[in-house]
């Protein structure tokens, strides 16, 4: 996300926090939401920045992060999603971040209609992973049936290995589409060159 305002700021910060990656276009509508309260506060309230951040750590800024987050994974539940064409574009997406054709090597392809993957090759830069530190990378875009109704679209990015990882990023964005499966494309190049650290906590 770049910084251009001091409600980005504050978001960016407050996404430092959280266990999940937040892709930019989510982090910019809550950055656009904290400054519509910031402003509501100090017109209507006399409610400024100073009086919510008295410790320089704006909570208001993850509160409204989180409710963002929130409503974007309650927007999943009810939109038709086909994870088999948005994986494919998070492959293309990845190959135009790095400026090499990305072949595959499995995928993408699904055990259900809930539930497709892709994995994408290591390139020159890619950290190790793995035991043998040569795991290549694995984007899941899954719903989970936990038997309480319609459950949210969940994307993973995440060393393949067998039996899986802790190091792996589970990415918070706006309901998925092409244009979200692009920022997720984005973020998978980030990691296979090692711009973005896997692991979070």
């Amino acid at each position: 996300m770049k910084i251009h305002t001091d409600a980005d700021a504050a978001i960016a910060q407050a996404a430092k926090l959280d266990s999940a990656y937040i892709l930019p276009s989510l982090l910019a509508k809550a950055a656009a939401a904290l400054a519509d309260v910031r402003a509501v506060l100090a017109d209507r309230h006399d409610v400024t920045g100073a009086d919510t951040a008295p410790y320089g750590e704006d909570a208001l800024a993850g509160r409204i992060l989180e409710a963002v987050v929130r409503s974007a994974r309650r927007a999943s539940t009810t939109r038709p999603v086909d994870p088999i064409e948005l994986l494919g574009a998070v492959a293309r997406a990845a190959a135009e971040r790095l400026g090499v054709p990305v072949a595959p090597v499995e995928g993408p392809t699904g055990d259900n209609p809930a539930h497709g993957y892709v994995i994408l090759p290591r390139q020159s830069e890619t950290p190790p992973w793995g035991p043998s530190g040569e795991a290549p990378l694995l984007v899941k875009l899954c719903r989970y049936d936990h038997g309480r109704g319609p459950e949210p679209w969940e994307w993973t990015i995440a060393p393949d290995v067998p039996g899986g990882t802790i190091d792996g990023l589970e990415v918070a964005g706006p309901p998925p589409c092409l244009d979200v499966a692009a920022e997720v494309g984005a973020l998978a190049a980030e990691a296979l060159t090692g711009t973005v650290t896997l692991r979070r906590r």
